[in-house]
């Protein structure tokens, strides 16, 4: 709603319960035009966030620890069978499966993070040597 004489001075408290007022007064018919222009910004938003989504690359910060792929592995199944349970509970009730658990199941789990430990240092000495020659290339231009 753009500031008129009617809501110049209001602070954002009255101004919304103004506001609220007046939309209680539309009728049906009045309200709709709103109502479908707010399903078309609804929808344009979405689009939007797609492409964005689409176009920002996955980016992994670092490799996942043994026990989050213990999780990523678990957490399903201890949500199906419990799910009423709030994140905070699940989480408590991973950590102590996980410390119950034996060496040799850990090992597996150890395993995995390895090899994506190994892979994530592959990557990482790949984009450096990428970026130092790009670098040198920046270098040689100048």
């Amino acid at each position: 709603m753009r500031q008129n004489d009617e809501t110049k001075g209001l602070k954002l408290p009255e101004f919304v319960k103004f506001c609220a007022n007046r939309w209680k007064e539309l009728t049906e018919s009045q309200k709709n035009q709103y109502k479908i222009k707010a399903a078309a910004d609804k929808q344009r938003y979405a689009d939007q966030k797609k492409k964005y989504q689409s176009m920002v690359p996955k980016i992994v910060k670092r490799p996942m620890a043994a026990f989050l792929h213990f999780c990523k592995k678990e957490r399903p199944k201890l949500k199906a069978k419990h799910p009423e349970w709030t994140v905070p509970q699940i989480s408590s009730e991973l950590a102590k499966k996980w410390r119950c658990i034996s060496e040799t199941q850990k090992l597996k789990f150890r395993k995995i993070a390895q090899r994506e430990r190994q892979r994530f240092k592959l990557r990482e000495c790949k984009k450096t040597k990428a970026d130092e020659s790009t670098d040198k290339s920046d270098d040689e231009s100048e």
